[in-house]
């Protein structure tokens, strides 16, 4: 099977690796708009997309998605099939995402996701590693990264953590804190997880 992970909600910039099951909630950039923009990808491509069970197109692609909560699969021949709910609004987050990589950071788009595609048959991994690497990016970059109330370093930031549930924190000033919580599983490699920071706004 091969490895999967996640995030946003991020969860932000992709490769597309090998990543095991990560569950997250993410909270990034809030936006007033009623509906946003998502870049969706999948490796390999050409993968079905539906939200909330409609077809909307094939991977790559730019949807349009309206405030709300919404299911979006992705399904090719050969691979199981891949699933995110997100929530979509005034903060965007991802409730759950099964690998690949997710980003609010990119100014383009108000949300990507990028998806690993399990092949079929693909099942069964003896052994499990301890470890999961993450990739932590911002925009603006040099924010400080706080890693389960720790300092970790600022971003762009690339840490090897235990696996399971951890917090992420990113704090710059000028700039209101981001946070997200992940669920990684051992042998998660290049996870990543982008912000677009919010101006902090003084009163």
């Amino acid at each position: 099977m091969p490895q999967l992970a996640t995030v946003m909600v991020l969860l932000l910039a992709f490769v597309f690796v090998p990543t095991h099951g990560l569950s997250t909630h993410y909270s990034g950039d809030s936006r007033p708009e009623s509906s946003t923009r998502v870049k969706i990808t999948s490796d390999p491509d050409r993968a079905t997309i539906s939200i909330d069970g409609k077809p909307v197109g094939v991977t790559p692609a730019v949807v349009t998605v309206p405030a709300g909560e919404h299911s979006i699969v992705l399904v090719k021949e050969g691979f199981k099939s891949w699933e995110c709910a997100v929530s979509i609004g005034s903060r965007t987050s991802i409730k759950s995402f099964q690998g690949g990589s997710v980003s609010t950071a990119d100014p383009d788009y108000g949300l990507r996701l990028g998806a690993r595609l399990e092949a079929e048959g693909d099942s069964a991994k003896p052994e499990r590693e301890e470890q999961a690497k993450v990739v932590i990016h911002s925009t603006p970059t040099g924010a400080d990264v706080i890693l389960d109330g720790k300092p970790a370093g600022a971003t762009p930031l690339t840490v090897v953590v235990s696996a399971g549930e951890h917090k992420i924190e990113l704090k710059r000033e000028g700039y209101k804190p981001a946070t997200a919580e992940i669920n990684l599983e051992g042998g998660s490699k290049n996870t990543r997880i982008g912000f677009r920071m919010e101006k902090d706004d003084p009163k």
